[in-house]
């Protein structure tokens, strides 16, 4: 083979060594891991949050010992100490007086003294007590104070101290020892005791008087979950002498009788002067009560992730996010606290803590008679437990150790006992889809930080979260989960509390939690800590191909599906062995070009990229090769070939992305039953259209072009059959409701005007239509009730251009620069004062992005209640606080000087300080959740399942999102679930403000349902449904992607306990939740609707407002109307008042209603009569007319009032649906008023009425115009018919007052203007339904938890490691829409 050749065949190997190079490099592989973007921040803290901070171990040892050699008295160590013994109770950090602490952090004072608080127990000493001492300096005491007298006004005495675990273990032992044989017959034969097979719970307080420490052990079978195995025994010890000795039983309770101790209890029994109920012998998983879950693991729920990392950052005790920064702790007695919180630089707070958790206790057993926790003395921070990563706070959260000394004279370590995330919480904290003037979209997604312990005490988890939101707003929230209090069953019982199993009494108590919230607002400005807003620089956006080892890759926005290979540069004879592979190029020595050049091969080099560096060396020249060079090179390349290629077909395979999994769910019949509830199809809609022209013998006028003189379709809906004929279809197997539309026409060319709603069908071929007015209404509507026409508002705003400016063309342009388009309207409701009425005023604003916000002045009232266009006049006039006949007048005043004119400087086109656009650059990515086996949930049409769920859902033109046949487990819990109505009452000292009330319904809620936002709106890869309507138009509207379901992983656990008594296990499940959501735009709102499906069988509606605040211009006394929030705009106060229909079918249609709440009762304890006790008991009361079952709105609601079924749970109890709503609704108009019928469902939080087909909804969209004379009047539903075991509907009306600040600036946010209600489960079920669930967790000491078959969560890492797949962002907001 000659030299030609060989060099020939020599650069095809290098050209396939370079090919396969490029595959190796880029085919298949494996998703690099989410990078850490680190927001540049000004850390200026230089320790200073350290003055906050816990003791480190270390301190708490250095405490002890300083103690031990400095008080002159031995100490025992509290977890062996006898109560005659000294000993240290708890050592914790002493916090710094504030104003020392401000003076170091504002002032630049010195740092405070860091010194500890040690609580001791003085039971050696001739007057016992408990003393508290301050130690200092920290790390090395050299001092210690007595507090106690300073504190407390004198020393605290002996008998007051919190009982150590080491008492409780004495008494244990006592009981065991000294009590329990004295009873062995009874003890062998009805507890079957064995020495370790029961558990005892304490009693608190401990007696009845200052200086009692009596206290009743309650004993229970030890299982798991025994909380929930009372076995009717009980005892009463005395433990007040410090001699355990002289130790005494005082009194014993077993199945409603008391004995004098436990020896008279064994002489009763042998004599069988005593009724024995013997407990069955619970497993010792405890059977009933395990949280071991009953379903096997399915698809893995939900998960959260943060593509660029976390935003925040924790360094020691402190805690930046955007433009929060704080510092924490943990107490020993009260748990969480915050110090020095502040929110762009600025202190809020300077503390915010958690007090203390008070349960009160009833029953009509001792032991819980006489209970009222306070939960401070057990120490809610001593008992904080480990979170279990993926159920208690997300799996990718930051989980921190917490030290403490309780109890003992050494350290304990609560391992994750303290979370901290940023949780998206899958709703917009703020948006705004305009649909007028300009067509735009601005929204911020709700990402807030949380910061969590759980404190499990005994029975109970509370579960304490703080969260900081974007817009300034902090959030302390608790919830209470873990096992319910629980009394032994017998006599009557049923006063105290619901039967939960054959011998188990849940008894009634309440829980109270206190906080400390120490509030400096406008403080002086923290010169320490400065928090930058967002990112400081926009980092470029990183391709997905290669960021392994921090190399920044220099090819960008290259998507991953289409491998690129390396683009090597054309100079071969430069080295590329000098890279730093690992090295960020922007920090190599030279940040030239020189050395970017050379990183374009090593920018695709990384280990978890499966791409390698190669060296390449400089090529001699041809004419300096030896002969044999070209054969040993060729050699060696087809070596090389061999051994890349080898390394192509064995390299692993690139990580899968998302797959989705079929989840079995339950059947409930067929799937197309749904369509009887489904909205019209575009093909159906224009079918009616079409019939209507052909059949009425009139000319219909397409209604966007309409004059009110001409006859036109106002709108088509689905017509849904009456429950009944569809009850029978669902249920009965009967045949399938004939498919009807409802339509709404306005016959404005008759002579005898009027509204007309007719029925037509069946579809899809309509053959008929009937008249359903009068049946509807007792009579036609007469005109001038129809809500009005887009095109009638088009018809006024032309008429205001045309005819009225005209009058007064120097004021408008020297006072507004009025051009033709730089003014926007806004028309008031309702339209006069009377019946009859149709006068409106229109508010003027400056045409510019957020026009809302940019009110002129000028007002003009229209009268439009002529049919004839050409007739339409002006009434008055409003300017700066004067009226005016006309715009006549108004101009002639002006022109004399005869006015005051308050000019307002022109905005730019984006609004300025209304603009939704972003003020800061994008940064790092907000976290997503994704779904590592796809959807849990399936959409077929309109039918939605998930789990044990199943509903229809609907988007009614004018209440809008509305679901049908709710069931769960297959049995219907709720036939109906909709919104009625959204009512807004302004005040102003601005006529078109004054005299605002509007019923959005009557605009249409479902009409004016907003494009969705993907990751903003709702999560991003949510399914998004589109929807079709008829209304204003002869022609179907598609409005795309406006509504969307999805599941939402909550980021907390729907239910756990962490047991650390008696046996030793954890269970929980997470709370994944499934959402129905659409979001409606009316005008300067945008109110966002959720329904809730939870895995316990609880419903939730949620309702939450944001978009523009309303505005007036400010003059006068404006701020008796509101807050200035911009110069010439005031921010006018008003209600929201949102009402729905709840048609819940409880066990069958036929309910009753009943109302469960609690009353304290005096009473003389039993085993000590001369002592009296307030217990709590229930109180139970069927309300049987729809006069009881109507609750105004600020009265006071019982506390459970549930839909009660005519079957019964296991346990002899009415299977029940629970109604709880959260409302923080302003005044309701007075019912003197002329109008206060036409939203007299504004009078009740709560009516519930037998239901009827002629009563479908509680207002009519013809209220909004003439209010006075109310087409349905909501108050006549309510005629004090009997409600007992009929067919029931409640009517629930939830709201919020509203005064605008600054912060509604440019946008009111979600945070904190939430309402709805909740449908729980009350006795329903005879379990929790969601132990079935399969994301349960649970397992014990004994078992390997980081096994996959013992606990799902180990499995995350593996079975979460898919690459989320998100669809290509698409919007369709702006499509076909006109500017108004």
């Amino acid at each position: 083979m000659n030299v030609k050749t060989v060099l020939i065949l020599l650069v095809l190997a290098l050209a396939t060594i370079f090919a396969l190079l490029c595959v190796l490099l880029t085919r298949g592989r494996a998703p690099g891991t989410c990078q850490h973007r680190p927001p540049a921040r000004e850390d200026t803290d230089e320790g200073q949050s350290l003055v906050f901070a816990d003791l480190s171990p270390e301190e708490m040892v250095a405490v002890v010992r300083y103690l031990q050699g400095h008080l002159g008295v031995q100490l025992v160590d509290a977890w062996r100490a006898k109560p005659s013994d000294n000993c240290i109770a708890s050592v914790d950090v002493q916090v710094p007086a504030k104003a020392e602490v401000l003076r170091f952090l504002d002032g630049g004072g010195a740092r405070p003294p860091r010194e500890a608080l040690a609580v001791l127990y003085f039971g050696n000493q001739p007057e016992p007590n408990v003393t508290e001492y301050v130690v200092g300096p920290l790390p090395a005491p050299a001092y210690h104070r007595d507090v106690t007298v300073h504190k407390y006004g004198g020393k605290v005495p002996y008998h007051r101290r919190p009982t150590l675990a080491v008492e409780y273990r004495q008494i244990g032992g006592f009981l065991k020892s000294q009590v329990f044989p004295t009873a062995p017959s009874f003890m062998h034969q009805v507890m079957e005791y064995d020495g370790a097979n029961l558990a005892a719970v304490t009693a608190a307080p401990r007696g009845f008087q200052s200086g009692d420490r009596i206290t009743w052990f309650v004993l229970f079978q030890n299982v798991s979950g025994f909380f929930l195995h009372p076995v009717g025994l009980e005892v009463l010890v005395d433990h007040s002498s410090l001699d355990i000795l002289r130790w005494a039983v005082s009194r014993v309770f077993y199945n409603g009788q008391y004995y004098r101790d436990m020896a008279q209890l064994e002489s009763a029994y042998v004599q069988g002067r005593i009724r024995v109920e013997k407990v069955p012998k619970a497993p010792r998983d405890g059977d009933f009560s395990s949280m071991k879950p009953r379903a096997p693991s399915g698809a893995l729920f939900p998960l959260q992730f943060e593509p660029q990392g976390p935003r925040y950052s924790v360094r020691n005790n402190l805690v930046l996010f955007q433009a929060w920064s704080f510092a924490f702790g943990m107490s020993v007695s009260t748990g969480l606290r915050l110090f020095d919180i502040r929110h762009k630089g600025e202190r809020v707070a300077y503390e915010i803590s958690v007090q203390e958790a008070l349960s009160v206790y009833g029953s009509n057993c001792p032991g819980g008679m006489s209970t009222r926790y306070m939960d401070g003395s057990f120490g809610i921070g001593r008992y904080t437990s480990p979170l279990v990563r993926g159920v208690d706070c997300p799996y990718l959260a930051t989980y921190l150790d917490v030290h403490y000394l309780a109890h003992s004279q050494v350290s304990g370590v609560s391992k994750n006992a303290l979370c901290i995330f940023e949780q998206n919480l899958g709703s917009p904290l703020r948006r705004h889809y305009s649909n007028l003037q300009s067509l735009y979209y601005g929204g911020l997604v709700n990402s807030a930080l949380v910061l969590r312990s759980i404190t499990t005490v005994g029975n109970y988890d509370y579960v304490w979260d703080f969260i900081f939101y974007q817009n300034g707003a902090i959030e302390g929230k608790v919830r209470a989960t873990g096992y319910a209090s629980s009394s032994f069953l017998h006599g009557d019982g049923l006063r105290y509390g619901n039967r939960v199993w054959e011998h188990t009494l849940g008894t009634v108590h309440t829980h109270s939690i206190n906080y400390k919230v120490d509030l400096d607002v406008g403080g002086p400005m923290a010169g320490t800590v400065s928090v930058a807003i967002g990112m400081a620089e926009q980092m470029g956006r990183l391709s997905p191909v290669c960021r392994a080892g921090g190399v920044r890759p220099l090819l960008l926005e290259l998507p991953p599906a289409w491998p690129v290979c390396p683009q090597l540069e054309p100079d071969w004879n430069r080295q590329v062995a000098s890279l730093g592979v690992g090295r960020d190029l922007d920090d190599t020595e030279n940040g030239d070009g020189e050395d970017r050049h050379m990183g374009v091969l090593g920018s695709q080099c990384g280990t978890s990229s499966g791409c390698c560096c190669q060296t390449l060396h400089t090529v001699p020249a041809l004419g300096e090769m030896n002969p044999k060079l070209p054969y040993v090179l060729l050699v060696g390349a087809a070596v090389t070939i061999f051994i890349l290629s080898c390394l192509l077909l064995s390299r692993e395979k690139p990580s899968p992305s998302c797959e989705s999994q079929p989840h079995p769910v339950e059947k409930t019949g067929s799937t197309n039953q749904s369509l009887v509830f489904a909205d019209l199809s575009p093909e159906e809609m224009v079918a009616v259209v079409r019939y209507l022209q052909g059949h009425l013998g009139v000319q219909l006028v397409d209604a966007w072009r309409a004059k009110p003189s001409d006859n036109c379709i106002a709108s088509v809906d689905v017509q849904v059959p009456a429950k009944a004929e569809v009850l029978r279809f669902l249920d009965g197997g009967g045949a399938r409701p004939p498919r009807e539309a409802l339509a709404v026409l306005y016959f404005g060319n008759q002579p005898e005007p009027n509204v007309t709603e007719y029925v037509v069908g069946p579809l899809p071929a309509p053959a008929y239509h009937r008249d359903v007015t009068v049946h509807k209404y007792g009579g036609k509507v007469p005109y001038h009730r129809r809500p009005t026409l887009g095109s009638e508002h088009e018809q006024v705003r032309a008429f205001l251009k045309r005819t009225a400016f005209a009058a007064a063309p120097t004021f408008l342009k020297e006072v507004l620069e009025y051009d033709g388009t730089n003014v926007a309207f806004q028309a008031t409701a309702p339209h006069g004062f009377q019946s009859g009425d149709r006068k409106s005023w229109f508010v003027l604003f400056q045409n510019v992005s957020g026009f809302f916000l940019h009110p002129v002045g000028l007002e003009v009232l229209v009268d439009h209640s002529s049919l004839d266009i050409s007739r339409w006049a002006v009434s008055r006039v409003f300017y700066n606080g004067q009226y005016y006949r006309d715009m006549a007048q108004l101009e002639s005043a002006y022109v004399q000087g005869r006015i005051r004119v308050e000019k307002v400087p022109k905005a730019p086109r984006d609004g300025d300080f209304s603009s939704m656009k972003p003020r800061a650059p994008s940064g790092a990515l907000f976290p997503l959740q994704f779904e590592p086996q796809g959807p849990r949930y399936s959409v077929r049409n309109n039918l939605v399942l998930f789990q044990a769920w199943s509903f229809a859902f609907g988007m009614s033109v004018s209440t809008g999102l509305r679901l049908f046949d709710i069931r769960h487990k297959g049995e219907r819990v709720a036939y109906e679930i909709s919104v009625q109505e959204a009512l807004s009452v302004y005040g102003s000292n601005c006529p078109g403000g004054m005299s605002t009330r509007y019923m959005d319904g009557s605009f249409g809620i479902g009409r004016y349902t907003s494009p969705l936002v993907r990751g903003v709106d709702c999560p991003y890869s949510a399914t998004y449904v589109n929807t079709h309507s008829l209304s204003e138009t002869m022609s179907p509207s598609e409005r795309k992607a406006s509504l969307c379901i999805f599941e939402q992983n909550l980021g907390s656990p729907l239910r756990r306990h962490y047991s650390n008594l008696q046996s030793l296990y954890y269970g929980g499940l997470v709370n994944s939740a499934l959402v129905v959501r659409s979001i409606t735009t009316m005008s300067n709102h945008d109110y966002v609707w959720d329904f809730i499906f939870y895995q316990n069988g609880a419903i939730e509606g949620k309702v939450r407002a944001t978009g523009y605040a309303s505005s007036s211009f400010l003059h006068g006394d404006g701020l008796r109307y509101g807050n200035r929030v911009w110069e010439h705009t005031l921010g006018t106060i008003r209600t929201h008042s949102i009402n729905y229909k709840v048609d819940l079918d409880v066990g069958g249609v036929k309910n009753s209603l009943v109302a469960h709440d609690m009353a304290f009762e005096m009473t003389r304890a039993p085993w000590s009569p001369e002592q009296q006790i307030e217990r709590p008991r229930l109180t139970k009361k069927a309300l049987d007319t729809e006069d009881q079952a109507a609750f105004r709105l600020q009265s006071k609601l019982p506390r459970y009032i549930y839909f009660a079924a005519n079957s019964k749970n296991k346990w002899g109890h009415q299977r029940g649906y629970r109604i709880q709503i959260t409302s923080f609704a302003g005044d309701h108009v007075p019912e003197t008023s002329s109008m206060e019928r036409a939203i007299s469902w504004a009078r009740y939080q709560l009516a519930v009425t037998r239901r009827k087909e002629e009563e479908p909804t509680s207002t009519s969209i013809y209220n909004q115009n003439d209010p006075w004379t109310p087409t349905v009047a909501f108050a006549d539903f309510i005629n004090n018919e009997t409600i007992t075991n009929e067919d029931l509907v409640a009517w629930i009306t939830t709201g919020f007052l509203h005064i605008p600040h600054s912060e509604d600036i440019p946008n009111t946010v979600t945070v904190g203007n939430s309402v709805g209600f909740l449908l729980r489960p009350y006795n329903y079920y005879d379990l929790d339904p969601s132990i079935y669930s399969q994301d349960g967790v649970f397992f014990t000491s004994e078992q390997d938890f980081t096994a996959c078959e013992t606990n799902p969560m180990a499995c995350l890492p593996k079975a979460a490691s898919c690459l989320p797949t998100f669809p290509p962002f698409t919007y369709d907001g702006f499509q076909n829409m006109s500017r108004l």
